[in-house]
């Protein structure tokens, strides 16, 4: 199975895509969705960079990293 990982708030942040959606973990929590960023507001209280972070994961995976964002990219 192929992950994407970043930082984020200084903790490992992974996602994967299933048959039925995404995966997101973030240390001991996880949560899934249809959708990538529906998965992260599930699990992070931070709504307002749900979509940057999706972006971010997605950027990761297909590993093309153009994402510009104010942390690091990957771990």
């Amino acid at each position: 199975m192929e992950k994407a990982v970043i930082c984020y708030r200084g903790e490992v942040l992974e996602a994967w895509e299933h048959e039925d959606g995404w995966t997101v973990r973030l240390g001991e929590l996880e949560a899934a969705s249809r959708y990538l960023d529906l998965a992260l507001a599930a699990l992070l209280d931070d709504g307002e960079r749900v979509h940057q972070l999706a972006a971010r994961l997605l950027a990761e995976f297909t590993g093309t990293g153009s994402v510009r964002a104010d942390e690091p990219v990957a771990i």
